[in-house]
């Protein structure tokens, strides 16, 4: 947010044109990149009025399907991870091959997973053990 708010101040875009911005999209290892409209970049929730801002798209939830929702993360089954596995200081990918030594298969940028349009990377899973896939969320450094 502090880079987008010096973009619009250094550059004197007018409020009314802030959601017109175009945001460059550089995805890991895609062989280029593409633009979006800042609207359909954000993803924002409003929890007290169930309602949520996703690809440029404003969507209101009841509350039978929040807690429908909560009901079915609440049913998910939690699984006992190796403890050397539970926080790390990697980078993605160095994480996926340290996971290799505890027997996961590592499939982190395998793109042939699924067939898509050409030209369109969809990555399936990033590691498998056994019968179950596991798709990693790293967050930034300094988020």
């Amino acid at each position: 947010m502090e880079n987008l708010n010096k973009f619009i101040t250094d550059n004197s875009i007018p409020r009314e044109e802030i959601l017109n911005i175009n945001v460059e999209v550089q995805k890991e290892d895609a062989p280029r990149a593409y633009k979006k409209k800042l609207l359909e970049s954000l993803d924002y929730i409003i929890d007290d009025e169930n309602v949520i801002l996703s690809q440029g798209r404003w969507m209101r939830f009841n509350e039978d399907y929040i807690n429908q929702l909560n009901e079915y993360v609440d049913d998910i089954d939690l699984e006992i991870v190796e403890s050397e596995l539970k926080e790390t200081s990697l980078t993605e990918p160095e994480f996926s091959k340290y996971c290799e030594s505890f027997g996961y298969i590592n499939a982190d940028k395998d793109f042939s997973k699924i067939k898509v349009a050409q030209g369109t990377l969809i990555e399936a899973w990033d590691l498998q053990k056994d019968t179950t896939v596991y798709a990693l969320k790293f967050s930034p450094k300094n988020f």
